[in-house]
């Protein structure tokens, strides 16, 4: 099986550096341009299955390369980005401003650390891999699209390339990447292609 593990378009608060996770936003008008080129770049793969967080933002992108194929969207909560709770809504200048010390803790040693009011990547990397575990045992052949979320992604492809989820910062993963990654062919999964963005170009 073949997955293309992408992060969904572009956002006002990905532009203004807020954290989003669990809040609601959809696309701005460069995130919709980005979720059709996503859609133009696969439009002559043949998709078996098609799954996608329940936030407005990934399921946009995917309902737009859903445009293109026989495969409806399949949504599901277990792909939503990390429930970043209090701290959602805020820029990444007003967190430093209002709880650095927090954020010492989160660089140090972030992998269980709960966010408050939210949860922890370990969390959410186990929710999240235990949708993608259900996925590949039923498509075990052809081409599975799954567009999810910044650190959600991070921590699939951290248990995918065997990295510890404190690590998780070695990866990156830009809006409308695309991540290639093929189960079964080998005893373990292989990494193809990692935070592709040159259908943007």
């Amino acid at each position: 099986m073949f997955l293309y593990l992408i992060r969904h378009g572009e956002t006002d608060w990905n532009v203004e550096r807020r954290c989003q996770g669990f809040s609601d936003i959809e696309l701005n008008a460069t995130g919709r341009w980005q979720a059709g080129a996503i859609a133009r770049h696969l439009s002559s793969l043949k998709v078996e299955a098609l799954y996608s967080s329940t936030l407005k933002r990934a399921h946009e992108t995917a309902s737009t390369i859903a445009r293109y194929h026989d495969a409806p969207v399949q949504a599901t909560d277990a792909l939503r980005e990390l429930n970043q709770g209090a701290f959602e809504g805020l820029k990444l200048t007003e967190l430093v401003a209002r709880h650095s010390d927090f954020l010492e803790r989160w660089f140090r040693d972030p992998a269980d650390l709960r966010l408050p009011s939210g949860e922890s990547l370990r969390e959410m990397q186990s929710r999240a891999w235990a949708a993608l575990d259900k996925i590949i045992g039923q498509h075990p052949d052809g081409n599975v699209i799954v567009v999810s979320h910044n650190l959600c992604n991070m921590g699939l492809l951290c248990r995918i390339m065997k990295l510890e989820l404190n690590d998780f910062r070695r990866i990156q993963q830009d809006v409308a990447a695309i991540s290639l990654i093929e189960f079964g062919r080998w005893p373990h999964p292989v990494v193809i292609r990692l935070n592709d963005t040159s259908h943007l170009r």
